[in-house]
This record gives structure tokens, C-alpha cells and sequence, in this order.
């Protein structure tokens, strides 16, 4: 419980500045070039359970309301339906 508290509030800390949420993001795994802004950041949501998936390139510019997911519910029925898990890479 104090953990997910600690956790939280360091998530928020991060979005104050530009650059501590992409330091964040970087420290989760997830692959940043330079140069990218992130706008309105405590309306930006990133999915970072599987950040192996993803890749952002240099001067990337997320605007208020951005979401990236790196899963859905589709998964689920492929991996049941036909037993095939599929992954895809997202690159920006």
C-alpha cells in the first residue's frame, strides 16, 4: 500500500518537467530518441507494462490526451482461438 502511494507520487513528480518524464519513461525501458516533448503530460497515458514494444524516434511531439497502448483484449482470442501469440513492435 505505501509502496503504490510512493509510486504514484513520484509518477506525478515526474510529469512536472519534460525531461523528467522522459527520463522516467526511459527508466521504465522504453526506447526515446532526442528531442521529444510531451505536452500537458498529466494527460498523456503510456502503457508501460511491455515497454520492449516500444520505440519513439527524435523530435516526437505528443500532444495533450496521447494514449499508446501495447496490449488489448485481442491477444487474448488469438492466443485461445488459434494458440498463436502474435507481437508486434510500435515505432513512432
Amino acid at each position: 500500500m505505501i509502496k503504490q502511494i510512493i509510486n504514484k507520487l513520484l509518477y506525478l513528480l515526474c510529469t512536472l518537467s519534460n525531461a523528467w518524464y522522459v527520463k522516467y519513461l526511459r527508466k521504465k525501458g522504453i526506447l526515446i530518441g532526442i528531442g521529444c516533448i510531451f505536452r500537458n503530460r498529466g494527460t498523456i497515458r503510456i502503457d508501460i507494462t511491455r515497454p520492449s514494444l516500444i520505440s519513439i524516434g527524435n523530435n516526437v511531439d505528443f500532444n495533450r490526451n496521447f494514449q499508446l497502448l501495447t496490449h488489448d483484449y485481442a491477444t487474448s482470442v488469438f492466443i485461445r482461438n488459434m494458440e498463436i501469440l502474435l507481437i508486434l513492435q510500435v515505432v513512432l
